[in-house]
């Protein structure tokens, strides 16, 4: 993976946050769309589609599952610390609002820090 540095004044870091906070995308995602202007794979809308696919559905209709498992090694690499929790927090919108009924939040992981979720019955 490649990275990139970008040298931002205050108030145009603010701004792209908030760009980024209004499209419902963590930062990171949010600049992945905007530069390649594909969909953002680091968004809450596509972490569910990405979950609600049949092979994962299938893999994990038994046992919970976090986000990482969403993705592969060097997709979920390039995600930060601060970008991994605010996607989680976007996802537990996304299961408890956007798409109710499907998947369940049960609780952190080992040392509380990783979400674990798991499918609902039908």
């Amino acid at each position: 993976m490649a990275e990139i540095k970008l040298i931002l004044t205050d108030e145009e870091k603010q701004e792209l946050k908030e760009r980024a906070k209004k499209s419902g995308e963590t930062l990171q995602g949010y600049l992945h769309s905007v530069l390649f202007q594909k969909e953002n794979i680091y968004s809450a809308s596509s972490a569910f589609k990405r979950a609600t696919e049949p092979l994962f559905k299938e893999k994990y209709k038994d046992k919970s599952f976090e986000l990482r498992d969403l993705y592969t090694n060097e997709e979920w690499a390039v995600m930060s610390t601060g970008s991994a929790g605010a996607l989680g927090r976007q996802f537990i919108v996304q299961i408890k609002k956007v798409h109710p009924g499907v998947i369940e939040y049960i609780g952190g992981g080992r040392n509380g820090r990783r979400a674990k979720y798991r499918f609902l019955p039908k």
